[in-house]
């Protein structure tokens, strides 16, 4: 008896025939420090820096390299230096395999030539991702200040 109270009809969307619009969920970059929800976009533009308080973000070793030196003149130099495990420490070996597999990389330092603004300069670069930086045999050797002689360039410290 619908005298007393209202029948209740079910309930029909409002778009039956349009699908709903999905937003790729890689459209959008939080902010860890303030919370700040923007395109990411707009993160890369500026360098992975938010754009509310200014907070850095971490950067991959590359991406840097590739942010400080002119456009195409970065050259990665003694990539097919590894991390390895002289000491012989035990299940050294397993961490290694699981940091390259994880990082993507096999040491945490990433030595690069290149030009910027036109001169002649060597980078090392630590990657935090790959142990957490840090330093091993390799490390010390490709590092720009050692004696291993990046190239046969003259280059002024």
């Amino acid at each position: 008896m619908s005298w007393w109270r209202k029948d209740k009809k079910p309930r029909r969307p409002r778009r039956e025939s349009v699908e709903r619009l999905e937003i790729p969920a890689d459209v959008w970059e939080k902010c860890e420090a303030c919370g700040h929800t923007d395109l990411r976009e707009k993160f890369v533009r500026n360098l992975n820096v938010c754009p509310a308080c200014d907070y850095h973000r971490r950067i991959r070793a590359q991406e840097y390299v590739s942010i400080l030196l002119d456009e195409g003149s970065a050259k990665e130099v003694e990539a097919d230096l590894r991390s390895t495990d002289p000491l012989g420490f035990p299940e050294y070996p397993q961490r290694l395999k699981k940091a390259s597999a994880a990082a993507g990389c096999g040491d945490a330092m990433l030595a690069a030539s290149g030009t910027l603004g036109d001169m002649p300069v060597h980078l090392g670069v630590m990657d935090f991702a790959f142990m957490a930086a840090r330093w091993g045999p390799w490390s010390v050797r490709r590092s720009p200040g050692s004696d291993s002689g990046h190239s046969s360039e003259s280059i002024r410290w």
